[in-house]
């Protein structure tokens, strides 16, 4: 084994030792017990998850526990800054990441990461305004293909994307449905409800096991007044969302191959996909979520999809897309309209 991963394998069995050893030392509470000591902030999944799963958590669910347990937050945050800056460090250097796919003849093997230069809501605060952030709400846990928000239904919190995949959709009267988006860890959900009162313009639905914060919409109102850098950041954020609705709109005048190319060119350049003009990368999307990201019809959308594969630039099943060629698929967005 080479030193990245030793470093990175090393740094996490520290942590998880000296969590171990806290939780004994605090007599070994049982899951739901620290849930309930941790207030509303954790469910007894996410508190499960933090003390049981050998990987590396996130930290806005490791220090209510530790908290809970009476131990040191600044202590266990040296031992989990360490556990995750290794972590990155051996997934940079030898490329395995937790999805990976092959791609191209010779089946490398390619890193699926958010890309470095994406901005979120929450990349856009300071550590501080995270911290200020996280305490105003309450992380919960949501199984695949839950519903965190319904399109229609009375006002709610605002939704902190912490961990996984979410998809955004919406639906017309005549009850057509339409991708709207991706939800990516860090992106800020039904913000309007807070702003504006109004019901949730869209349906949040869980693509696999998902971590957010739910932030009551007076205090995020309230936390906005307070941190003048905050509001920026959501402005930046909706002008963003915005722009890439603008996008998709001029992109309907355009022949059904140039729409769902450009969509998966889209949803490939949310990741980081190493600077390889190929790479294999696994999404949980059907192909009627395509058909609604890019307003085609099924049908359509299905003989859009067979000639892409047929000619090596995406793989499909019913539930799941393989982008193989991002290059040849930006190629084909540009030049066939």
């Amino acid at each position: 084994m080479s030193d990245a991963p030793q470093a990175a394998s090393l740094a996490l069995a520290t942590l998880h030792d000296q969590l171990d050893l806290l939780h004994r030392r605090a007599g070994s509470p049982s899951v739901r017990a620290l849930a309930r000591l941790t207030g509303p902030l954790l469910s007894h999944d996410t508190v499960h998850r933090v003390l049981r799963t050998r990987s590396v958590p996130s930290w806005t669910s490791l220090e209510p526990v530790v908290r809970a347990l009476d131990g040191d937050p600044e202590q266990f945050r040296e031992l989990w800054t360490a556990a995750r800056d290794s972590s990155q460090t051996s997934e940079e250097q030898h490329s395995q990441p937790v999805t990976a796919h092959p791609a191209g003849p010779a089946g490398r093997q390619q890193a699926v990461r958010l890309r470095r230069d994406r901005h979120s809501f929450s990349d856009q605060l300071s550590p501080e305004e995270r911290r200020d952030l996280r305490q105003l709400g309450v992380i919960r846990s949501f199984r695949p293909r839950e519903l965190l928000a319904r399109q229609g239904e009375p006002a709610g919190p605002v939704t902190l994307l912490v961990q996984g995949f979410v998809k955004l959709t919406a639906s017309s009267p005549a009850g057509y449905e339409t991708l709207l988006r991706l939800g990516t860890p860090g992106d800020l959900l039904l913000a309007e409800r807070a702003l504006t009162g109004r019901p949730a313009g869209s349906t949040v639905q869980a693509l696999g096991p998902v971590e957010a914060l739910l932030i009551p919409n007076e205090r995020f109102r309230t936390f906005l007044a307070d941190h003048p850098p905050a509001s920026m950041a959501l402005a930046r954020t909706l002008s963003d969302e915005l722009a890439a609705a603008n996008a998709r709109r001029t992109r309907e005048a355009g022949t059904a191959m140039a729409r769902v190319c450009a969509a998966l060119v889209d949803l490939a350049d949310s990741f980081d996909l190493s600077g390889d003009d190929t790479a294999g990368l696994l999404l949980p999307l059907g192909q009627s979520d395509i058909a609604a990201l890019c307003g085609v019809s099924l049908r359509t959308c299905s003989r859009v999809m067979e000639q892409l594969r047929y000619e090596g630039v995406v793989g499909s099943t019913r539930s799941r897309l393989r982008i193989l060629d991002v290059v040849r698929l930006r190629n084909l967005s540009a030049t066939v309209w």
